[in-house]
């Protein structure tokens, strides 16, 4: 029996040395232009860490076979229906966390054998305790971005760093005490250092922080710097909001599985099926009135506001639903066409990904 417990391990081990083989070829086989522009590849990565299904009952990685490929100066929005998902393979691409199979190699550093060291090349943000509490914003960004062992800077770099604060929307903060900001603008001010530091990967775990959308607007701000300064951004966040306003692709994971991987746009497209969002006083009356008019599609009621999803093969244009408004001599408050709204797309591919698990 020891022989055959041994002779499985090594089977084991065997498969996954082969496989990790066969992902290293993968990444080897790249073209030279292009894997110099790659900052994350990641390949059937599974995590050592184990969930418990609270249907089911049983274990399964908290995220498994997940494949990535996160290239210079784009901003990556990782999110998951369970925030420890997405927070631990924040961890395993920052290099703070090993993984049970597969391969991630973190660009110009390889592939990293002693894994919980945070390698010079990535900035890992996961807590907004990083910062000085006895300095100003000012002075903590001035000191934070000077040069090793330059430890008074000169008048001419402290007006580039206020015009910097005042350029992402930071200056009315500039002369604030670290100690008087919110937990979210420090964590903005951490990341604005990030972007100006030496490192050329950011990492990032936002999932314990709700920004507001003013926040949210000077996050995309840094994160046009970061593109602008040739560098990357990875960025774990429970808002869907903040991946839709900040980021240009997306990986989402649904209990362990990732169930979507690509643009934001791309995203939007697929997944957002509400076309229109109506503002009424009286929203149950108008929304039994038009799921008579729209068979195949389905309205939701939240508050005042309706919102109609469209799962019929055919678009139906601004005008024509106006016309069908004025035919049946409905007059909603408001009618707004839908933008695309990340979390629309999120909330629909939860649906569909519980469908096909009861299905199978």
């Amino acid at each position: 029996m020891r022989d055959n417990l041994k002779n499985s391990f090594e089977a084991e081990a065997g498969a996954k040395s082969s496989f990790r083989d066969f992902a290293l070829k993968a990444y080897e086989s790249i073209d030279g232009d292009k894997k110099e522009n790659i900052a994350v590849f990641m390949q059937g990565v599974s995590s050592e860490e184990q969930l418990r299904d609270p249907r089911s009952g049983e274990l399964s990685p908290l995220f498994r076979n997940v494949n990535l490929t996160v290239s210079a100066r784009e901003i990556w929005g990782i999110s998951s229906n369970e925030l420890n998902s997405a927070r631990l393979l924040t961890q395993v691409i920052g290099n703070m966390r090993g993984y049970s199979e597969g391969l991630c190699q973190l660009g110009p550093m390889g592939t990293i054998t002693k894994k919980r060291r945070i390698t010079p090349h990535i900035f890992y943000i996961d807590t907004h305790e990083m910062l000085y509490p006895g300095k100003t914003v000012l002075e903590q960004l001035v000191f934070a971005t000077a040069a090793a062992l330059r430890f008074f800077a000169d008048a001419e770099r402290q007006a580039k760093m206020l015009r910097l604060l005042e350029n992402v929307g930071m200056g009315y903060i500039a002369l604030s005490s670290i100690s008087d900001l919110y937990d979210t603008e420090k964590i903005l001010l951490e990341l604005l250092i990030a972007s100006e530091s030496g490192s050329r990967l950011i990492v990032c775990d936002f999932t314990a922080y709700t920004f507001s959308q003013a926040e949210i607007a000077i996050m995309a701000n840094i994160a046009n710097r970061i593109r602008y300064l040739g560098k990357t951004a990875v960025i774990a966040a429970m808002q869907p909001k903040l991946i839709g306003m900040v980021c240009d692709n997306t990986l989402f994971i649904c209990r362990g599985e990732p169930i979507f991987c690509g643009s934001v746009e791309e995203l939007n497209k697929y997944a957002d099926k509400v076309a229109f969002i109506l503002r009424d006083s009286n929203p149950q009356v108008l929304a039994r009135m038009l799921s008579c008019l729209l068979p195949g599609w389905r309205i939701k009621v939240s508050g005042e506001n309706l919102y109609l999803y469209n799962y019929t093969d055919k678009q139906l244009k601004i005008e024509d639903f106006y016309s069908l408004l004025a035919e049946n001599r409905l007059t909603p408050e408001s009618v707004r066409v839908n933008p695309g709204r990340v979390e629309n797309s999120f909330e629909e591919l939860m649906e569909r990904y519980d469908i096909q698990r009861k299905t199978v």
